[in-house]
């Protein structure tokens, strides 16, 4: 059946089986892959080994199973690359796996540092509400200047409200910067007393909304615990006048304050503007600047103020209007 030469017939009894574990390798490599991936079966009855190296001869058995070798050769060609690829997926799939794990675990370690920060927001949370809840269970005076935001109408006549509240805040070192409620509000002390100042931003002819708002949230009396401070074109520049109550006297920002609170009854400070000149519009002179000299007599109606404000928050009301309700010349 074979037909030997010289080399095979001195060679072939220490040969052939080494040739034959050689050749097993891939054959039993390829098996153990593929039973590890369950989709490559190996019938060991139809594998033949039919050619041998040696010395550069190939001795065929015969040519149709010669043929079948190659066959059977370019079979397990390709049952090694399917398991090559097989590999490869696997180890992405492993590797996949070790990143989502990577992910996981970086997760969990910086899971300390946001439960931390967490607690630490809840907690300063916590702390603001309970700061909130307790001061609307005190006394608060609010203390409102009325104007129109923006700064364009920054020293005009109109605003000399809020230039009022600006003096108090940079006197009692009281930052007016929170804006809540419509408004500019800033929390502080004068002579122990703790106060609320407010410049409201819905512009004058509708300043009640912030006024309601925030004498709402603090749960203040309005008749005894708001002082609204604003102009007044019928006093001399600079003159002062306390009212416990009244009429808008004809005042915008007044009058939607009267509205909001259903109520006239609330203290004042008006600071006067000077009358309106002759053949000028009432608009265009209140949204006017003060001139130097107006300004160097508002800084010392401004000093009355704060003189006022303290007497007020003492409960000296009367004490305040005796002292700053002074007459204008022709009174």
């Amino acid at each position: 059946m074979y037909q030997e030469t010289e080399k095979f017939k001195k060679y072939g009894k220490l040969f052939m089986p080494l040739v034959g574990a050689v050749l097993l390798l891939p054959f039993l490599a390829a098996g153990i892959v593929s039973v590890c991936l369950g989709n490559f079966k190996l019938d060991g009855k139809k594998v033949s080994m039919y050619t041998a190296a040696i010395d550069d001869h190939v001795i065929y058995l015969n040519s149709d199973e010669g043929k079948k070798a190659v066959e059977e050769a370019d079979k397990y060609v390709a049952y090694l690359q399917e398991a090559k690829r097989a590999a490869e997926m696997s180890m992405q799939w492993f590797g996949n796996r070790f990143k989502i794990f990577g992910r996981l675990r970086d997760k969990r370690a910086e899971e300390p540092e946001r439960a931390a920060a967490q607690a630490q927001t809840a907690a300063e949370t916590k702390t603001k509400q309970e700061s909130d809840i307790q001061e609307r269970g005190m006394k608060m005076v609010i203390i409102a200047g009325l104007g129109n935001p923006t700064k364009e109408y920054e020293n005009t006549r109109h605003n000399i409200g809020f230039m009022a509240i600006d003096a108090l805040a940079d006197k009692y070192h009281i930052s007016v910067m929170d804006c809540k409620h419509k408004a500019l509000i800033g929390k502080g002390v004068i002579g122990g007393t703790k106060v609320v100042l407010v410049k409201p931003l819905t512009y004058m002819n509708l300043s009640g909304e912030a006024i309601r708002a925030v004498v709402d949230y603090y749960k203040a009396d309005a008749e005894s615990d708001l002082i609204v401070i604003y102009d007044d074109i019928s006093l001399d520049v600079g003159q002062l006048r306390i009212r416990k109550k009244g009429s808008a006297g004809g005042h915008n920002g007044i009058k939607n304050i009267i509205a909001n609170l259903k109520s006239d009854t609330f203290l004042r400070i008006k600071i006067g503007v000077g009358e309106k000149p002759k053949g000028y519009d009432l608009v265009d002179y209140v949204l006017g600047h003060f001139s130097k000299e107006e300004l160097e007599v508002m800084k010392e109606s401004l000093e009355n103020v704060d003189g006022a404000v303290s007497l007020m928050l003492e409960d000296k009301v009367d004490a305040a209007m005796n002292q700053y309700n002074k007459k204008s010349k022709g009174e």
